[in-house]
């Protein structure tokens, strides 16, 4: 079983991240009235494309807000925020934890977006022949040697 990385308690629901996916769950009574009984969600991390982020301070809440393909997030601030199934609401007091579960997904997202480069060897067994008998050539090998290499190479 996976471990949980983060977890923060919102007002209007909990957060859990682990290393795959992001669940959120709707506990409490604040919960219900945003999202009545949605339960939890899971979130596969390789759908998560954008991650929104608002600090809560001393006169309104913040919030965590997760883009997924094929949502639609709601727009224009906290208020529309709060009736997004993918957002939970923080106090100012969990901006700091939040920030951290921020960068995590950000990463993330951005690691996913990077292509992987791969290298791959174009060179043919006749182009490391070539190569042998310049060594050979250069006396840099033996004959013995560039006749034992020249038929691993060309698998004879």
């Amino acid at each position: 079983m996976e471990s949980v990385l983060f977890e923060l308690k919102g007002v209007n629901g909990q957060i859990f991240v682990y290393g795959e996916k992001v669940v959120i769950e709707r506990k409490g009574a604040l919960g219900f009235l945003s999202q009545g009984m949605a339960g939890s969600k899971t979130i596969p991390m390789k759908a998560i494309q954008s991650i929104q982020f608002k600090e809560g301070n001393a006169f309104f809440n913040g919030f965590i807000q997760l883009g997924i393909l094929g949502g639609r997030e709601k727009q224009n601030g906290v208020f529309n925020a709060t009736q997004d199934e993918n957002t939970v609401m923080i106090r100012a007091s969990q901006n700091e934890l939040a920030q951290k579960i921020v960068k995590y997904i950000e990463n993330r997202i951005y690691d996913k977006a990077e292509p992987e480069i791969k290298t791959v060897n174009t060179t043919s067994p006749a182009d490391e022949v070539l190569k042998l008998k310049q060594l050979l050539d250069a006396q840099i090998l033996t004959k013995e040697e560039f006749e034992k290499k020249k038929k691993e190479l060309l698998g004879l």
